[in-house]
This record gives C-alpha cells, structure tokens and sequence, in this order.
C-alpha cells in the first residue's frame, strides 16, 4: 500500500461512512422532498428507452445521463448513485483540506455527511448532492491549480441545477483574481456542449434558453413567502453544532483579512470567495425568489442541500480555531474533538430518524395504487395526478396506452370508458387543476372508492388529503357520487391504511 493510502484515518472513516449510508438507503422505503424524487427516478430510469429525456430540461440532463445506468436497478438504485456522490463529495472536500491546511480532513467528512439536510438528501433522487458534489470538486480543482478543468467542471453546473448559472460567477472571480486568462474562456463550456448536444433533438441551437423550465411567474406556485424563510431553518439544515462551527469559521476568516501577512489575507479572500460567498449568494437567491413568488418556489429547504459542502470547509475553520485555543493539551484537544462530532451526531439523528420511511400521504397513495392492482385484473387504463401512481404500480408513466397524467379538468374528456382514475387532493386540484366537485358532477364517472387516512392530515392547498378512485361508465347520470362518497366514508376505509 502507498504511503497515505487507506491507512490515513480519513479514507477508514470514508469507507466505513458509505457502508454506513448504502445500509439506511437500502433499509428506507420513503424518500425526502415527495413526488419530485419520482419524476427524476422516471426521467433517468426511460431515458433509455426514450432518448429524448436524456435532454428533458426539467429533470437536469447532467443528472439524469449520469444517474441513468444506477436507475435501471430501480429506485434503490438510483439512491445509491446520491450515496456514491454524497461519498465523493467527501473525499475531495478531504483534498481540498489538506491543500488548504484548514484543519483535521477526518473531521470534514463527519460535518459534511452528518448535517441533518444533507444526510437525508443523499437517500433520494433529487438533483441537489449531484450539484453539491460539482462545486466541491470544481473547488478542489481550483486549489489544486487545474483551472482549466475546474472552468469545465463548474460550466456543467446549470445542467445539474438552473441555479448554476449564478454561481459560475464566483468561479470567474476566483480565475480573474489569479489572472487565468485561458480558464476563464472555458466557463462556457458545458452550455456550448449541451446546446449542440440538444440542437440536434429541439431543433434549435438556443434551446437551453427557450426551454426553461421554470418561468418568471408560474402558473401555480406563484405565492409570496417570508423572505427570511430559508435562514430561519439554517438549524434543521445544518444542525445547531455545524451552524456553531460557521459562525465561529466566518469570525476566524474574516479576521484573517486584517493580519499582517499578505500571503494570509489572500488566503483567506480566496476561501471566502470560493465558499462562503457561494453559499451566501445562493441563500439569497432563494430568499428573494420564495419573496417574490417567482419561479415556482415553495420554500423548500431541500434546495440548500446543495451549498453544504460548501458550508461544510467554513464550519471546518471554526473547530480548528477551537483546537488551536487548545494549545498542546492534547486531552483538550481530545474532548473538543469527541464533542464536537457527539453533538453534530446529535442533532442530525435528532432531526431526522433513520431508516426513512414513506410519507403519510405516500403510504395512502401506496395503498390505493395497490388497490387498482388487486382489485383489478387485467389492470385497466389508468389516470393519476401523482405521479406515485405509476411508481408503486411499476408502471411505465410514458406508455399511454396503458396510464396517463392528467394536467387539467378539459382533459376528463379523453378518458375512454372503463378507464380509472385516481384523484388525489394535494396534485388534482393544485398542479392538475382538477376540482374535486368537476369530477365527482360528470355523469359518466363513477366513484368507486376513496381512501383517506386514520388522522387527518393537511396537504398543500390546507385540504384535507384524501383519494378518490373513479370509473368511467358509458352510463350517464346512474349514479349520486356524493352519496357514494358519503357511503365509503361511513364504512371508514381509513381504519385500512396505515
């Protein structure tokens, strides 16, 4: 074995971290951030069998051709590919300690992982570890003076997610700052790659700029939220002791700016800018969309998953300023050590319990797509609004000969008789636009059963959630579906659901 190889104390932790990881993913039947995870699962699962998702810009064409081969394992396996990822964030988070001198790399391995947001994150298939993971390496890259190939590496950030775009600008600033002229050039290069790549499928050279897609204001989600929304849950992102350690790593780099060395300010600029500022911007642009209703936000803190590798360097300065307080007592040193990774320990087991099981709205869901399945047989065509239908009936959502979304109430013509059709009242009245009463007042649907939880939970929109399965018969206006309705309720359906 070479000299620092496995035997350095990091890469043990690294190894027994992801075994650690692959072990919960396998055991978590739910998933973190909802029926999106679904969407990005389909979009990498069929892309193989329609290649023209590879490009879909809604499912992020870096992610989904990269997690592609890991999604025709299945959903496990498309989990896994965030596990490998969220791994090798870490190891080069680890690199770009040692070149930086911040502190101890084992150390940067157990706040990375273990803030609570990230943690859960890597159980999912959300796009957010995947544009983590860029960041990071693009960062390791730059220290490591390969500025050309961290420009390559960060210009595929938009292609992991939109909010890429904005955050090449503190990679520009960090190559101008060095006076890499030639890197600088290479910034385009993951749009230029992407655009020719997808002329050929859209037809057009700019197709990257006219098919966004998250419009200014959104059909939808177009409601003003506080602005402080994402900073007040900084806790549950980050965990109180990691939150601690980047308060006190922004003190001790901040301050650094004022030292007497020269070689120490320019030091501490670059770290800044390349990782605190990053993170800042991106915090602040999240904030003023979420304010201004813009681009379909929902204040989900989900998207913050993305900075903490970031984060994860500045907390770093903060315990390393507490051990070197600590001087040369080495028990010191020690129990600043054990508290500091018992506490970040804490507080992400504390916000999220592991395994990670399925929602309450996902196990309803769960279950009244396994009802069509049993009940059923063949399965008929079958409508959904929740695209968890076709998943926990392991069905091919872009076969419409055998199941169809629904995206608005003008399309309850199109279902041919004998079809079902499973509303749900968190997508059928908010995404779909589909009104319960729309449904339950045509003459040719018939209720045939609805599913509701034991206790009452509250879903977007404040409804009540609850599901709705509907048959279409050519037998107009035989049947009350209000009395229908009434009658499944009173039999409490909701007694079978977990």
């Amino acid at each position: 074995m070479k000299p620092g190889g496995f035997r350095n104390p990091e890469y043990i932790l690294l190894a027994a971290v992801f075994i650690l990881l692959m072990v919960i993913s396998f055991l978590s039947q739910g998933y973190y951030g909802g029926a999106d995870n679904i969407n990005h699962y389909f979009l990498s699962r069929y892309s193989w069998t329609y290649p023209k998702l590879f490009l879909d810009p809604w499912g992020r064409p870096m992610y989904t051709i990269l997690a592609s081969p890991f999604a025709q394992f299945g959903f496990h396996g498309i989990k896994v590919f965030n596990v490998i990822l969220g791994t090798l964030s870490a190891l080069f988070l680890v690199k770009t300690v040692k070149i930086l001198k911040a502190g101890q790399p084992w150390m940067a391995i157990v706040i990375l992982i273990f803030s609570p947001l990230y943690m859960v994150m890597l159980f999912t298939a959300m796009t957010e570890i995947l544009f983590g993971f860029l960041l990071v390496f693009s960062a390791y890259l730059f220290f490591s003076k390969r500025y050309i190939a961290a420009a390559i590496a960060i210009s595929f950030l938009p292609f992991a997610r939109s909010e890429g775009y904005f955050m090449i600008a503190f990679m520009f600033l960090g190559l101008l700052m060095r006076k890499e002229w030639k890197a600088i050039i290479f910034l385009g290069f993951g749009f230029v790659f992407f655009s020719i790549i997808g002329a050929w499928q859209y037809k057009d050279l700019f197709w990257v700029i006219r098919n966004n897609p998250y419009p200014l204001i959104h059909a939808v989600y177009h409601t003003p939220g506080p602005f402080w929304t994402f900073i007040r849950q900084t806790d549950t992102t980050f965990g109180a002791a990691n939150l601690l350690f980047i308060c006190l790593g922004i003190i001790v780099l901040v301050a650094g700016l004022f030292s007497g060395k020269r070689e120490k300010r320019i030091s501490n600029t670059e770290i800044l800018l390349m990782f605190l500022l990053p993170v800042l911007g991106y915090y602040l642009f999240h904030s003023w969309m979420y304010y201004k209703g813009w681009a379909g936000s929902l204040g989900f803190i989900r998207v913050t998953a993305g900075v903490i590798p970031l984060a994860s360097i500045i907390a770093l300065f903060g315990i390393s300023w507490l051990l070197l307080l600590a001087g040369n007592r080495r028990r010191l040193r020690l129990s600043i050590n054990i508290l500091a990774v018992l506490l970040i320990l804490f507080f992400n087991f504390k916000t999220y319990r592991y395994p990670f099981a399925l929602s309450k709205e996902e196990k309803v869901i769960k279950t009244a797509s396994l009802w069509i399945k049993s009940e059923f047989s063949p399965i008929p065509v079958v409508f959904y609004n929740d695209l968890n239908v076709p998943y926990f009936l392991d069905a091919d959502p872009y076969n419409h000969k055998k199941i169809i979304q629904l995206w608005d109430a003008s399309s309850l013509t199109s279902i041919p008789f004998g079809a079902v059709y499973l509303w749900d009242s968190h997508f059928g009245p908010n995404e779909c636009r589909i009104p319960l009463d729309t449904i339950m007042h045509d003459p040719y649907m018939r209720l045939i059963r609805v599913f509701r939880p034991k206790q009452k939970i509250m879903t977007y929109g404040d409804r009540p959630y609850e599901i709705y399965i509907f048959l279409k018969t050519p037998d107009a206006g035989a049947y009350d579906n209000y009395s229908l309705s009434r009658g499944f309720i009173e039999q409490e359906d909701g007694k079978l659901l977990p």
